[in-house]
């Protein structure tokens, strides 16, 4: 290792930012047209990387939502559970939480935050195939025709 490089690790500091104003603002302005959606969605975060922060990023893009969370605290253990949202053992609880209060969606994410299971009105968890089509049919007219829909 050259002394330029020792140089260079030790010259720097560690500072924490947080930027979670600004990419709540860049949340507001990309969903703008969706901000008037008026669901019950129950949120569960895992305990993973995205407790704490899914209900209040969410909450200030759709401010007409009535958000309510399970399992919302970080926790490096998980709390015993498995964060994998893929497995529809794990969203139990969160299929329980919809159906109990008759919401309108359950939303489920994995422990980094990078992928996400649904949960219908009725408490049914969606396979990751049906999770596709309703976000594709989410947009609508915009895509209808284009490729996607085509075989």
């Amino acid at each position: 290792m050259n002394d330029d490089c020792q140089c260079i690790r030790t010259r720097g500091a560690l500072r924490t930012v947080d930027i979670s104003s600004d990419y709540i603002a860049w949340l507001q302005e990309a969903f703008k047209e969706s901000s008037m959606a008026q669901l019950k969605v129950i949120l569960d975060p895992m305990h993973g990387c995205w407790a704490e922060r899914a209900r209040r990023y969410l909450q200030a893009v759709f401010p007409r939502c009535v958000f309510s969370t399970i399992r919302d605290t970080p926790d490096a253990e998980f709390s015993g559970c498995t964060p994998d949202c893929s497995r529809t053992g794990e969203l139990l609880d969160l299929c329980a939480a919809v159906s109990r209060p008759r919401a309108h969606l359950g939303i489920a994410f994995d422990g980094d935050g990078d992928r996400i299971g649904l949960v219908d009105d009725e408490g049914v968890a969606l396979t990751a195939e049906e999770a596709t089509w309703v976000l594709l049919h989410s947009f609508g007219p915009q895509i209808r025709g284009s490729r996607l829909f085509t075989t």
